[in-house]
């Protein structure tokens, strides 16, 4: 599972939208959009981003990063 597909499967278990979870992450919507369909990839993202989207989704950020295996 890329980071974009968990992302967008974490977000959608939260019930979140894009544009709430961009909000809540506090971090652009067009950047959230472009992880999720693969287009930007996890590598061009700024740990800080990652760090703020991993805690709006109440996650680790190793587990959003793929480190831990998907349950």
């Amino acid at each position: 599972m890329t980071i974009g597909e968990r992302i967008a499967h974490l977000r959608r278990r939260k019930g979140l939208s894009q544009p709430g979870l961009a909000r809540q992450a506090g971090v652009p919507l067009s950047t959230l959009n472009y992880v999720e369909r693969g287009i930007r990839k996890g590598e061009g993202l700024s740990v800080e981003t990652i760090r703020r989207i991993a805690r709006a989704l109440d996650v680790s950020l190793d587990y959003l990063c793929g480190v831990y295996a998907d349950e």
